[in-house]
């Protein structure tokens, strides 16, 4: 069976993978910072997207595993990457997340709007 550890490391794989059958560029993935770490980077035209993956047994588990205090650490996060690469200052950013069920992948585009 294999650990949690190892449960997120291939979510993010399938995710890295999905995002770029869907024509995303992939930049980092397990972008670390001082502030707190990225699961996925990624570039369509010039929209600069921070993705948070969760996978959990459900999906309702998934959709809930994302916490405010989270959501700030990611946006924190996204700044440290803006201010270490100025290029990216002029992109569209993003915040999405993708909730991995045993059978379900599901993207949210704008997830930190989509919960208000």
């Amino acid at each position: 069976m294999p650990s949690n550890y190892q449960r997120g490391l291939l979510a993010e794989y399938v995710s890295q993978f999905w995002m770029r059958c869907k024509g995303y560029r992939s930049l980092f993935r397990r972008f670390k910072t001082k502030v707190g770490e990225i699961d996925l980077i990624m570039v369509k035209g010039k929209c600069l997207v921070f993705i948070e993956v969760k996978s959990r047994n459900s999906y309702e588990r998934a959709a809930e595993a994302l916490t405010s205090k989270q959501k700030n650490r990611l946006i924190r996060a996204g700044q440290f990457f803006i201010a270490r690469f100025p290029k990216f200052q002029e992109y569209a950013i993003r915040f999405d997340i993708i909730l991995v069920t045993p059978w379900r992948l599901q993207h949210i585009e704008n997830a930190w709007f989509n919960d208000e």
